[in-house]
């Protein structure tokens, strides 16, 4: 199975707590624990390093210093897209791209690291995970009642030899 499915199973079984019948709800349970662990090992391949963090502080800031604000003086927060962001002042666009474009240059080396970083993240997601076992159940255990959409989910733990 590769990273990304055991992402995307985790997350159907959270819209699998209602599902009824004991060795169902337990089934699910325990496979939420089991993909818990495996997932906490896949994102500490996401974790940036303390470098880049370090370099979004300061993007940060400075995109906070040449924001437009409100009328008491505080960064006036815009809705875009179900987001909420914050403009730069047209009146500071130049000095805010100065310091962006000079925090740019002095963090290159660390933007090139980041840039890998992401693209090896992206090939992990690919990949197979080291090998682990999901809790099986019978599929004479899933409740008759299940719609197919919950069943797609419950595949993946049906032992199909029962």
């Amino acid at each position: 199975m590769k990273n990304s499915d055991i992402i995307n199973l985790r997350g159907g079984l959270d819209r699998l707590s209602h599902v009824r019948g004991l060795k169902v709800a337990y089934a699910i349970a325990k496979n939420k624990k089991i993909l818990d662990k495996v997932i906490r090992d896949i994102e500490g391949l996401f974790k940036p390093t303390k470098e880049f963090e370090e370099y979004e502080q300061k993007a940060h800031a400075i995109s906070r210093e040449n924001a437009i604000l409100d009328e008491k003086g505080n960064v006036k927060v815009f809705e875009e897209g179900g987001m909420q962001v914050f403009k730069v002042d047209p009146d500071k666009k130049e000095a805010h791209q100065k310091a962006l474009s000079e925090l740019i240059k002095e963090n290159e080396k660390v933007l090139i690291c980041r840039q890998a970083q992401l693209e090896d993240q992206n090939a992990a997601l690919n990949k197979k995970t080291m090998a682990f076992q999901l809790h099986k159940i019978k599929l004479t255990e899933v409740p008759s009642d299940i719609s197919a959409e919950e069943m797609e989910v419950l595949l993946e733990f049906i032992d199909e030899k029962s």
